[in-house]
């Protein structure tokens, strides 16, 4: 999974939007954002930099996903 750390502080995650991935969704938010704090961007499975594997794509799976990497 795809994804990319901004800055240091206190972490914001940010989760694109259907279709879209970090540059696309937050390409120019993203250094004002990282001024003050650490901006983590995922892409899920099958968007952005991060490839489709077998298995359903659900919120829950994506949800699911954004917890693991996290950890």
């Amino acid at each position: 999974m795809y994804y990319e750390i901004h800055g240091t502080g206190s972490s914001l995650v940010l989760l694109h939007g259907a279709l879209s991935a970090t540059g696309t969704s937050f390409g120019k938010l993203l250094p004002s954002l990282a001024r003050k704090r650490q901006v983590i961007t995922i892409e899920q499975q099958a968007h952005g930099h991060t490839a489709d594997i077998s298995r359903p794509l659900t919120v829950r799976q994506m949800a699911d996903d954004t917890v693991a990497l996290l950890r």
